[in-house]
């Protein structure tokens, strides 16, 4: 097989967590960059709640939501300067939340890419 019908491959790297639908945006902060932040279907289906993630965050969505929207506590990640965390109070059970979330100097809004429980 000649290289000219192979197909040419595709640039997936730190775009898998953008696919699917949006599960929820939030408005813009100044604790967010001035920026909306995303949540995606996929990045809560496959990175989040499935088995051995972060089960306990199942039907969390609205208390992710709020840890952004209005966290406790807020910092940069130590591991990625393009990170920030957020810290919430879950109201369901009073469990700290932390939701990990991405921001690019090419993006107009930030992405979760990760919410679990903080211990």
């Amino acid at each position: 097989m000649s290289n000219s019908k192979r197909r040419p491959k595709r640039k997936t790297k730190g775009t898998a967590f953008r696919k699917g639908g949006i599960v929820f945006q939030t408005k813009p902060t100044s604790h967010t960059r001035n920026l909306p932040v995303r949540l995606y279907q996929q990045t809560w289906n496959e990175h989040v709640i499935p088995p051995n993630h972060h089960p306990e965050m199942v039907g969390r969505e609205l208390e992710v939501k709020s840890a952004v929207e209005t966290p406790f506590f807020h910092c940069s990640s130590d591991k990625d300067l393009d990170v920030e965390l957020y810290y919430g109070q879950a109201a369901s059970d009073n469990i700290t939340i932390r939701v990990a979330v991405k921001f690019n100097s090419s993006w107009d809004y930030g992405i979760i890419v990760s919410a679990a429980r903080s211990d």
